[in-house]
C-alpha cells in the first residue's frame, strides 16, 4: 500500500510532467506552496492532498498517454533503486520466500506497472486512469481504489490462476485506515 506511495511516485511523476512540459500554472504553484507549508507543519495533510489532486487533475487531463509513460519510465529508471530501497528489498525478500507479491495502491497503474516490472511484482492494483484516443480523460475507472481497497483486492485476486493462502499472507500498510483491508 502506502509503502509505494510514500516513495512519492505520483508526486515525482507530476513534477517531472509539469516541469518538463512547462505547465507551471496557478494550480501547480499553489500545490508547491502548500507542499512547502505542509512539510514545515504549517498546512494540514488534507490541504496538501487537495492541492495535489487539483494540480494533478489539471496536468493529467488531456495528456498524451505515450508521453506520460515516457515520464514514468524515466522517473523509475532514474530513481528506482535509490528512492525505493525499502519496498524493493521487501519484494526481493518476499519473492525469495516464494510469496506472491501484489501492489495495492492509489498510485496510477500506468506508473505502478513500470515500477512493478522493475521490482518483480506479480500483480499491480492501482488507480486505472481512462485513456481515450491516446489521451487521458481525467477519469478513474476504479474509483473504489481510493476508499474500498478490501473489495478492490478481492476483485483483483478472484479468478487468478494462483492459489493464495490468506492465513499465511502478510499485508503492509502505512496508516490506521489500512487495517480495513488487511483482515
Amino acid at each position: 500500500d502506502g509503502v509505494l506511495h510514500r516513495g512519492s511516485l505520483p508526486a515525482k511523476w507530476h513534477e517531472r510532467a509539469v516541469d518538463g512540459l512547462g505547465l507551471q500554472d496557478e494550480k501547480y504553484i499553489a500545490y508547491r506552496e502548500t507542499r512547502k507549508k505542509y512539510r514545515q507543519g504549517m498546512s494540514s495533510s488534507q490541504e496538501h492532498t487537495v492541492s495535489f489532486v487539483d494540480s494533478w487533475m489539471k496536468t493529467i487531463t488531456g495528456m498524451n498517454y505515450a508521453h506520460a509513460i515516457r515520464i514514468a519510465e524515466e522517473l523509475i529508471r532514474d530513481e528506482g533503486y535509490d528512492n525505493f530501497i525499502f519496498p524493493s528489498n521487501l519484494v526481493r525478500l518476499a519473492k525469495m520466500n516464494q510469496f506472491i507479491v501484489v501492489a495495492l495502491s492509489r498510485c496510477p497503474s500506468f506508473i505502478l506497472e513500470i515500477y512493478g516490472k522493475m521490482f518483480y511484482f506479480d500483480h499491480i492494483l492501482g488507480a486505472e486512469w481512462i485513456v481515450s484516443d491516446g489521451l487521458f480523460s481525467g477519469i478513474v475507472s476504479n474509483p473504489g481504489i481510493f476508499e474500498d481497497k478490501k473489495n478492490q483486492l478481492i476483485d483483483c485476486l478472484r479468478g487468478r490462476t494462483y492459489r493464495i493462502d490468506f492465513e499465511g499472507s502478510i499485508s503492509i500498510g502505512d496508516t490506521q485506515k489500512d487495517t480495513e483491508w488487511m483482515d
